[in-house]
């Protein structure tokens, strides 16, 4: 069903879409003082479930350093694992350029991400572009994740958005696919081209 009427509020995702990372960086970092291979690594990590706990909130930063650590035999402190967990994001110079366009143009802007608590006070200290926004719903405060249905549900309440009047931008198809069953206007990002194309049809830029 084609969506008409104007769009009067913005949801970015962070990573991949405001944000670049890359967990390569961390492995670099930290492969040198492990126990485990460097192959081994990021499939201890994941596997251990600890990163999804940490991404829900299920766990504390100190917890999923000292966690994260013994399951990969680091054998430095806590703050050093974290240190090199958080510093892994280049910014996405054209979407934050669109993100302050609009802004400008006064519209409501919000954050819909999957992330973990040292992420958020690491970017968010790091990166002013966050100032600008109107407000937040992270996965590790929510105990929710994209693409669950109650973290949409959580935003749209949470800050009176109407769905059909809101365009949500996101990198991963299911998470775009979820927000679409609920009559949210989303459209994934996957190259700057496709997704002007994208808002053009909707009036935007």
């Amino acid at each position: 069903m084609t969506q008409t009427g104007p769009i009067r509020a913005a949801v970015f995702d962070i990573g991949m879409v405001l944000l670049r990372f890359d967990f390569s960086i961390t492995l670099k970092k930290i492969e040198g003082r492990c126990k485990a291979g460097p192959d081994q690594i990021p499939v201890m990590l994941w596997g251990s479930g600890l990163v999804d706990a940490y991404d829900r909130g299920r766990i504390a930063t100190d917890e999923f350093a000292r966690k994260a650590s013994t399951v990969i035999g680091y054998d430095g402190t806590t703050e050093e694992f974290i240190g090199h967990w958080v510093d892994i994001f280049t910014p996405v110079d054209s979407m934050i350029a669109r993100a302050r366009r609009w802004k400008e143009r006064g519209m409501p802007l919000y954050l819909l991400s999957n992330t973990c608590e040292s992420h958020i006070e690491f970017f968010t200290a790091r990166y002013d572009l966050f100032r600008m926004f109107d407000g937040a719903v992270y996965s590790c405060r929510a105990g929710l994740m994209k693409p669950e249905k109650a973290i949409y549900e959580k935003l749209l309440r949470e800050h009176a958005l109407e769905a059909s009047a809101t365009v949500f931008i996101d990198d991963r198809e299911e998470n775009v696919r979820a927000a679409r069953e609920l009559g949210i206007r989303a459209v994934q990002y996957e190259d700057e081209t496709g997704l002007a194309d994208a808002l053009r049809g909707w009036g935007l830029d």
